[in-house]
């Protein structure tokens, strides 16, 4: 897939979510998954490799798609695995922000990871099936918020507004108890 086609995949995977926001979302939001993973694929295989920036951007809308697509499967295990991929591509999302040394960028992906913890949290408390989030749990992913919101709060310039509404329902996540 060259850099054109991958670029034209991304703007029709991000047509998918707006979608997504407006109606048939759990199959609009796996077409843009589907999309965003082959987009995934053609970087690892590209020659020379694509900047970190380039990978972190495919990374955080998978995690952000799988995010979303936890919260539509109805079964407790398919919600608990999509969260989990989730969870797996902001981890990277966050190690590619760090490689492309822009510190704006990785404390958002930071923070981004940081609720996709919350949210996991609140599904594992909410579904019987699943194990018990135990209280440390609850801190790590709690702490981890903390001191993310902090950092990103420290940047100039960014509006903060979208992340202080992410903050609050994330920090709600970690109160709801089974």
């Amino acid at each position: 897939m060259s850099k054109a086609e991958m670029n034209e995949s991304a703007r029709s995977a991000n047509r998918y979510l707006e979608e997504s926001r407006m109606g048939d979302s759990h199959q609009t939001l796996k077409n843009a998954r589907d999309i965003f993973l082959k987009i995934l694929g053609a970087q690892r295989a590209q020659q020379p490799p694509p900047q970190a920036r380039d990978l972190c951007y495919t990374y955080n809308k998978l995690r952000y798609t799988c995010q979303q697509l936890s919260q539509l499967n109805y079964d407790a295990s398919d919600r608990m695995a999509m969260i989990d991929r989730a969870a797996e591509y902001g981890k990277h999302a966050v190690q590619c922000a760090v490689d492309s040394r822009n510190v704006h960028r990785e404390a958002q992906m930071r923070f981004y990871h940081a609720c996709v913890s919350a949210q996991r949290i609140q599904l594992k408390a909410e579904e019987q099936c699943l194990q018990v989030p135990t209280e440390l749990e609850r801190e790590n992913a709690r702490r981890a918020l903390e001191e993310a919101w902090v950092t990103l709060q420290s940047i100039q310039d960014l509006d903060g507004r979208p992340y202080e509404r992410m903050n609050a329902r994330s920090l709600s996540q970690l109160l709801i108890r089974s």
